[in-house]
């Protein structure tokens, strides 16, 4: 978790976010991995009519990230999006998901922000490199396409 200057890592932390927005929604959300005929399908992702951001915290051990991840951009695409894995705990069941009053061991919390410009960084010890581009297509993790 990183919060002001700090990065904690393999422990309990919690990070709060409080801001006075005029003009600005927040929509905080719990989302499941729920199992279908079809598949697994996430209940509980709320309608995006003008998004600025969606921020996602999710548990790496019941939630079907790249599924999601991918069903985000086809739905959504371009939607500014960052978060990260709740991983203090090794196993499933050890990770917090803290919305309001309740405490979740499964899924993931998030939250959709409207009403507000966003501009999103790369953090972790990255640096971005030459000059932004929209990445079109790609195979894994590896840039196969992108416009000039």
């Amino acid at each position: 978790m990183v919060a002001g200057v700090r990065e904690l890592e393999e422990g309990p932390a919690v990070a709060v976010w409080a801001g006075a927005l005029p003009g600005v929604e927040i929509e905080c959300f719990h989302l499941a991995a729920v199992q279908t005929k079809e598949g697994i399908a996430v209940a509980g992702f709320p309608d995006l009519e003008d998004p600025g951001l969606v921020a996602l915290v999710v548990d790496p051990f019941t939630f079907p990230v790249g599924p999601f991840l991918a069903r985000l951009n086809e739905t959504h695409e371009r939607i500014p999006l960052v978060g990260g894995l709740a991983a203090g705990g090794r196993q499933s069941g050890r990770q917090a998901l803290i919305l309001d009053d309740a405490v979740y061991a499964e899924g993931a919390v998030g939250a959709v922000v409207s009403g507000l410009p966003v501009l999103t960084v790369v953090s972790q010890g990255c640096r971005p490199i030459g000059r932004e581009s929209v990445i079109t297509r790609c195979e894994g993790n590896t840039s196969t396409r992108s416009p000039e």
